[in-house]
């Protein structure tokens, strides 16, 4: 099987799980819902990490990270060798995900402050990005 086939078969099964998820619990869940063991029920970080082949030492990007649902899992899937930058345009979402990775100690994440057009990430230095629940902002 070819890289190219490789990839396209992951982009289509992470496509798969994600609208699973969406369809099984939509984004107009419940606050509960949209954190800790429920979202990972309709969410299935572990599955989207392993179709996008993040694994330690990993450098990936959460473009329109929010308030860092999938940042923290990537944190702990890459480990302290790994990198991952949270992008998003709203700097009181990244200054939450700065607070926390600092007060847990978890240097391998970088927040950054995309902009409309540019989400500002350093050129050939990612192994995967995700883009969640934040297509339509583009």
């Amino acid at each position: 099987m070819t890289k190219r086939t490789r990839i396209l078969l992951r982009s289509a099964l992470l496509f798969v799980l994600l609208l699973a998820g969406l369809l099984c619990c939509p984004p107009a869940a419940t606050a509960a819902q949209n954190s800790g063991p429920a979202r990972d029920a309709w969410n299935r970080p572990d599955e989207v990490m392993d179709v996008m082949g993040v694994h330690a030492g990993s450098a990936v990007a959460d473009i329109g990270c929010g308030r860092g649902y999938f940042t923290f899992k990537f944190a702990a899937r890459v480990g302290r060798g790994g990198k991952v930058f949270a992008v998003d345009l709203r700097e009181d979402e990244l200054a939450e995900i700065r607070d926390r990775a600092n007060r847990d100690g978890l240097t391998q994440i970088e927040t950054v402050k995309g902009s409309d057009d540019n989400p500002h990430l350093p050129a050939a230095s990612l192994d995967a990005v995700l883009v969640m629940n934040a297509y339509h902002e583009f």
